[in-house]
């Protein structure tokens, strides 16, 4: 009985926020068709090779959304700062030389390096994803380990 209504209210709410979303849907169908064309699949749905590039007359926005991502990923990803660091609580274990041999190699071992991210970026490009999509903190994975990376403006 509880989980009927549970799920009564939680559908009830969904639809609630969808219909709040609708509105603010079209402004961003409208958007996407002059600024990102490729990814103009928001409100409508187009069948593949349709063009998608009919409301463009000047690429103007087009390159002003790779401008700005541009801008925002070398000012938000600067490959001369950590962005972070790994300590330990304990001051005893901080002092020990091999414990700081092995936080150096976990803060390696979970940043992405700088080279990583360019070819993310190219082989996103390749692939007709949008520069814009703002992503968390990102995955890779290389020899089946999964090491988190840092936050960037790449699509995924």
């Amino acid at each position: 009985m509880a989980r009927t209504d549970l799920s009564k209210s939680l559908l009830s709410r969904y639809e609630k926020l969808e219909g709040q979303r609708q509105n603010w849907e079209t402004h961003w169908q409208e958007v996407a068709d002059y600024m990102q064309p490729r990814k103009a699949d928001v409100t409508k749905t187009r069948a593949r090779g349709d063009k998608r590039n009919e409301m463009i007359f000047d690429s103007s926005p087009i390159q002003a959304v790779e401008l700005l991502a541009a801008s925002l990923h070398g000012m938000l990803t600067n490959p001369s700062t950590p962005w972070f660091t790994l300590r330990f609580k304990d001051e005893d274990v901080e002092n020990e030389d091999e414990a700081k041999i092995w936080l150096e190699s976990a803060t390696d071992t979970t940043t992405v390096k700088e080279d990583d991210i360019y070819t993310r970026k190219k082989k996103a490009k390749a692939r007709g994803r949008s520069m814009m999509t703002l992503t968390g903190p990102q995955g890779v994975k290389k020899d089946d380990k999964l090491t988190l990376g840092r936050p960037s403006l790449l699509g995924s």
